[in-house]
């Protein structure tokens, strides 16, 4: 536990003013963590306890040499912690991230080992977070800890409902959302990973990757592979649906599959919008147009949004959004006519995912039902922008709404 606290008191050190504000927010909860009594000894009740990865403790030795040559004092005061504690860690092979406690209702079961091309390829060591996987100090709030690849490694398309912040240890890997969109981040560069991004990552050939990693938000959420699959039957007409309501009536039994298998996030991105921008209370009314499955509505559930109202044309989309257990009301409701309520109805209006099969005059009903200094957020696909924006400016430019924030493209 003490060599476990050095780590700690390093990456806390390193974090606490990096100028990443995601990385020093955790650093905050890293320092409250250590304030509270340690665990006992790791029981293992899972059986997935295995060696610390071999040579990495040279590896390390190697990098505070030539760290300490540099005059890099506080990434060596690191590098020097993790090598000297490498056997007291807490190392495991992640295969609990496939069990059916963490692997997302729509994926199906997978053989980690297969995936990364055998057996030992992938190891992780938790230090914050929960003592079922070997966290020396409690968090139900943060986990943090050590991913480690070997040399090599492909770790293909992934997402998981927590945040994650990476901090790059040693080995220059290359990481992006797909296979061929890969940038490489050397040693002590951060990397952010919004809820439910996918993402990939490729250890480097000749040499092991090692990162710390610090998960806040859904900590205890879910984890999948991204597989395509589920959705063959579906992709060649997705850009060219003309009838939306029984394209999705079609599709609603497999859609969450589908569509988190094409690596969709814009209901993480839209909450994480609502969070950042709204200025709101959890307590608010909400509404979610175009809510289909239920994707937005669970992930504001998860959130602490209990106040949520959906409405959808796909009467199948919104049979399985019932059963999710996170919407007050849902409605069906064709999103091009007058909206079913009142003025005023709501302190929050999203549409995520939506607007393709609409037309930007919708925009002043969904003003009408959202109270006067409300939050309203949508997304748009790229290919639909140019329609939008003109009406989006006019509403801006007659004070009918304020603009507070257009994210980069996703």
């Amino acid at each position: 536990c003490d060599a476990v606290k050095r780590v700690l008191l390093c990456i806390l050190h390193e974090w606490a003013a990096c100028g990443n504000e995601h990385a020093e927010a955790c650093a905050v909860l890293i320092k409250a963590a250590l304030e509270r009594p340690s665990a006992g000894p790791w029981s293992n009740p899972d059986g997935i306890a295995c060696a610390p990865p071999a040579d990495l403790r040279e590896e390390l030795q190697a990098d505070v040499a030539a760290a300490t040559q540099s005059g890099s004092s506080g990434f060596t005061d690191m590098l020097r912690a993790l090598s000297e504690g490498m056997d007291v860690f807490a190392w495991k092979e992640p295969k609990h991230l496939v069990s059916s406690d963490l692997r997302a209702v729509h994926s199906p079961p997978q053989d980690l080992d297969a995936l990364l091309g055998g057996p030992g390829r992938f190891k992780s060591a938790m230090m914050v977070g929960l003592e079922r996987y070997g966290a020396s100090f409690i968090s139900d709030e943060l986990l943090v800890g050590l991913t480690w690849l070997a040399p090599g490694t492909f770790y293909p398309q992934h997402a998981h409902e927590a945040r994650e912040v990476y901090q790059m240890i040693a080995g220059t890997g290359s990481w992006g959302p797909t296979k061929l969109h890969l940038e490489a981040y050397p040693p002590g560069r951060f990397l952010v990973i919004p809820s439910a991004t996918p993402h990939t990552i490729q250890a480097p050939a000749a040499k092991s990757l090692l990162a710390v990693y610090a998960w806040t938000g859904q900590v205890k959420g879910k984890f999948w592979f991204c597989d395509c699959t589920p959705g063959d039957r579906y992709v060649a007409d997705i850009n060219k649906i003309t009838a939306p309501e029984e394209y999705y009536d079609s599709m609603a039994k497999d859609y969450e599959a589908v569509v988190r298998g094409w690596g969709y996030c814009m209901p993480e991105a839209a909450v994480d919008a609502l969070e950042a921008h709204g200025g709101l209370e959890k307590s608010i009314r909400v509404l979610d147009l175009g809510c289909g499955d239920g994707l937005v509505g669970a992930t504001l559930r998860a959130r602490g949004y209990l106040g949520v109202t959906g409405a959808d044309i796909s009467a199948g989309m919104l049979a399985r959004a019932e059963t999710r257990g996170c919407y007050q009301k849902l409605h069906k409701a064709d999103l091009l006519q007058p909206l079913p309520f009142s003025d005023g109805s709501f302190d929050a209006v999203l549409c995520v995912g939506t607007t393709t099969y609409l037309q930007p005059f919708v925009l002043r009903d969904w003003l009408r039902v959202l109270r006067p200094g409300g939050a309203l957020v949508f997304s748009h696909k790229t290919a639909v922008w140019a329609t939008w924006e003109p009406q989006q400016i006019a509403l801006v430019t007659c004070g009918a709404m304020a603009l507070s924030w257009i994210s980069e493209p996703l």
